[in-house]
């Protein structure tokens, strides 16, 4: 298929959210339109149910690769990770969520690639009940594990977090919930949990593009199936996902903290259960105004890694550290990632340890009315081999 092609089916999918949000359109920075089970927000109770809301977040990248094997020449690759989120509610605390996303499911064979690969497909369906004190969620939903996958700021400093290959977890079907406690002494506090497997149902279908399992091109399945094996996909819901998140302390305002843990059942390829614990904090430091510096750091563990398949073991380290300053709509960041691949000298997934290395910067705008543009450059070594990226990162996001 054709990117032009592409790009008007891209269009066809989104222009219902287009319509709507035109409607009322507010500034929205893009990290604050994901939707989350337990996130949710309860809804006025002057308003007519039943209700739709939702947000968009429109993200178009072009990144310039340098480096990699001996004669190995510039790679272009523009892409998009788009999504748009719904809620109906049918009264202030009863809704179904829905998430749809667009991104490169099929890697790019040539070095210049427009738009090549777009997959787009249900990535959440659930229904939501949420009040003040809890929220109860069933269906297909992103399970909460981590938070450097959202965080970590500018155009590249995710790049060893968000991915199911790495920890990010996405397209659960089973159940979860979520106790609130809000204190005035010591802060805020949220305790999750959640069963759940990752969906092989016929949801998990792409369209525009399904890249069959297994191919070292394919990012995404078009379609998986109980058969293709993984950590999670059993088929019953016997993965489970722990989070406590708190914040809103009041002798420190602007501090987040995370603790996590995630347990995801072996598949049919699978001889282990894959356990993973993430602790995390962030924080917001006013400067003398306008100026504002928001480091955070990360930390995960991960055993077991893809469920050691064939008996083959590694674990996994993985620490995010970074810092963003903002002054009025200007920002400049940078992220230092590192992930530890821990092998044994027999029986492991590679033939030795290797420490995996990113270093990244990023400057940014935002415009008030939804638009942010972030130039980054990041230099990354993967399994001994080092590749340096430029890209641009254009971002719309907002509310309706």
């Amino acid at each position: 298929m054709r990117a032009p092609s592409k790009a008007l089916a891209l269009a066809c999918l989104f222009l219902p959210a287009f319509i709507s949000g035109a409607r009322a359109q507010t500034q929205a920075l893009p990290k604050e339109v994901i939707s989350e089970p337990g996130e949710v927000g309860v809804e006025s109770e002057a308003d007519r149910y039943p209700v739709l809301t939702g947000s968009l977040n429109l993200q178009l990248q072009s990144d310039k690769i340098f480096g990699g094997p001996a004669g190995t020449g510039m790679t272009r690759n523009t892409f998009s990770d788009s999504q748009a989120n719904f809620g109906l509610f049918f009264n202030p605390n009863l809704s179904v969520q829905t998430t749809l996303r667009t991104l490169q499911v099929k890697a790019p064979t040539a070095n210049n690639a427009f738009l090549y690969g777009q997959g787009a497909f249900v990535e959440q369906l659930y229904l939501n009940q949420e009040t003040r004190d809890y929220a109860l969620f069933g269906g297909k939903f992103d399970p909460a594990f981590g938070m450097a996958w959202l965080q970590a700021p500018g155009v590249y400093g995710n790049n060893f977090s968000n991915s199911f290959t790495d920890y990010r977890l996405l397209e659960g079907d089973g159940v979860g919930g979520v106790y609130k406690h809000e204190t005035l002494q010591y802060g805020d506090h949220e305790l999750g949990l959640s069963a759940w497997f990752h969906d092989n149902t016929a949801l998990s279908t792409s369209f525009l593009n399904r890249p069959a399992f297994g191919l070292p091109t394919t990012l995404r399945p078009g379609r998986l199936r109980q058969s293709d094996g993984g950590p999670s996909n059993t088929g019953s819901p016997n993965s489970f996902s722990a989070t406590l998140r708190g914040d809103n302390f009041p002798s420190l305002q602007n501090f987040a903290y995370n603790l996590d843990f995630s347990s995801l059942a072996r598949g049919v390829t699978e001889t282990k259960r894959q356990t993973m614990l993430a602790v995390g904090a962030q924080y917001k430091v006013d400067l003398a105004k306008p100026w504002a510096l928001k480091p955070l750091f990360e930390f995960v563990r991960i055993d077991n890694f893809a469920g050691n398949p064939g008996s083959l073991k590694q674990d996994r380290n993985y620490y995010t550290a970074g810092a963003e300053l903002d002054w009025k709509e200007w920002s400049l960041s940078g992220v230092w990632g590192q992930r530890d691949l821990f092998n044994p000298r027999t029986g492991g997934q590679l033939a030795k340890d290797f420490s995996d290395q990113l270093y990244t910067v990023s400057a940014g705008y935002q415009f008030d009315f939804g638009l942010q543009l972030q130039l980054g450059y990041a230099r990354q070594k993967i399994l001994d081999l080092w590749t340096d990226t430029v890209g641009l990162l254009a971002t719309y996001a907002y509310r309706f």
